[in-house]
């Protein structure tokens, strides 16, 4: 690349894409470009941190999902948010940013349990691997730029309970913010 063609901008959410995808075990794939997806209101989240897709009243904050989900020495940086909504309804309020996204950002997968979870938070591997043994489940994971600054969402549907004990069909919300550099 040349250098003149990274603006600063770009090198700062760059070098913060990456820090995220080290801390969380998840693939960023860069360079940048425009995303498709709906804009979506942006009501005041918890903690005054970012905009949560699709209105206040259908999401929920479920802390139970960061003790199981965030590595436990960065779980201060994560928040987790659960709706009955599915993930296309959702996906289709995401606010995005061009300027942040990635190839890929926002665009469900289906996933196993390790990879739309990583292997780095304390969740029981066995309890979740049997909850998907009837399929996988559907993840699509991208960047928001929140009002305490950069965030990594992950929007993963069906989610398991926090008893590890069942699929619930709505969408669970997994957010880091990303710490400046």
């Amino acid at each position: 690349m040349q250098p003149q063609s990274i603006t600063p901008l770009r090198a700062n959410v760059a070098s913060r894409l990456l820090l995220a995808a080290i801390v969380t075990g998840n693939a960023v794939s860069l360079p940048f470009a425009p995303s498709v997806l709906a804009q979506a209101a942006q009501p005041a989240r918890s903690q005054g941190a970012g905009a949560l897709p699709g209105g206040t009243s259908n999401w929920r904050e479920s802390p139970e999902h960061v003790r199981l989900f965030a590595p436990e020495a960065h779980q201060t940086e994560y928040q987790a948010f659960v709706t009955t909504e599915p993930l296309d309804t959702v996906l289709g309020r995401v606010t995005v940013q061009p300027h942040l996204s990635a190839p890929g950002s926002w665009i469900p997968e289906p996933l196993g349990p390790s990879d739309a979870f990583g292997l780095s938070a304390p969740y029981n591997r066995f309890l979740v691997a049997r909850l998907y043994t009837a399929g996988p489940a559907r993840v699509a994971r991208g960047p928001h730029d929140g009002s305490q600054g950069l965030e990594m969402w992950t929007l993963v549907s069906p989610y398991p309970r926090a008893s590890l004990r069942a699929l619930d069909a709505g969408t669970l919300l997994l957010v880091l913010r990303v710490p400046p550099l």
